[in-house]
């Protein structure tokens, strides 16, 4: 359902791994990491968020899923919570660069966007652990996507 095939994704991958962060304040201090929303980037019909992951401990951290939903920011009393999984595309986890003993992880999704009162969440689940982490995107951050440069052909 996106007009990249998966040469020109694997390349905007590579990319958007090297970017300096832009966005702040959507990130998880627990258990002595950090789980960081860093980024997120559009190109076509494609959406790309950055997270990194940080681990100052000596116990590694090895990801079982990750979950991605729509939820509403308030739950009315006695009402069901709405929430909407969106699948990604793509996952792809990078080993971290510099001294941080960190990952890169990028995930792709079909564009989409989110009303005011809803979040994007992302939860992170450790492989037979319990070190999970849950991030709220608001819809604000969406408005700050940057837009990914045209590949050059060869």
């Amino acid at each position: 359902g996106i007009s990249l095939n998966k040469k020109q994704i694997a390349d905007y991958i590579k990319i958007i791994s090297g970017q300096k962060s832009f966005l702040h304040g959507v990130k998880q201090h627990k258990y002595q990491m950090k789980f960081k929303l860093r980024g997120i980037y559009v190109k076509n019909n494609a959406l790309f968020f950055r997270f990194t992951l940080d681990n100052k401990t000596q116990l590694g951290y090895k990801i079982d899923f990750m979950r991605f939903y729509i939820k509403d920011k308030k739950q009315a009393k006695r009402t069901a919570i709405q929430e909407r999984e969106i699948h990604p595309l793509l996952l792809n986890i990078l080993p971290g660069k510099g001294k941080d003993t960190g990952k890169i992880i990028i995930a792709a999704f079909k564009k989409f966007s989110i009303a005011d009162d809803k979040n994007f969440v992302i939860e992170m689940m450790e492989k037979d652990g319990d070190r999970n982490f849950r991030l709220e995107v608001p819809q604000r951050k969406f408005l700050k996507a940057k837009v990914l440069p045209l590949l050059h052909q060869k």
